[in-house]
């Protein structure tokens, strides 16, 4: 099933608001999103998440 790159960021910006993280970590992982959505419409949000924090701790 094809899943848009909407759909993804989409779903990425729910969590965000659900976890209350912080817009740091929502463009962040929108920037990651936008680099490859195909791999992130199949890894779960956390993983993202993860990805995230870690790339910008080593910012």
């Amino acid at each position: 099933m094809f899943i848009s790159l909407e759909e993804v960021q989409d779903f990425w910006t729910r969590y965000c608001e659900r976890h209350r993280l912080a817009g740091e970590v929502l463009q962040e992982g929108l920037r990651q999103i936008a680099r490859n959505h195909e791999y992130w419409s199949d890894h779960t949000m956390q993983e993202l998440h993860d990805v995230v924090v870690k790339r910008l701790k080593s910012n």
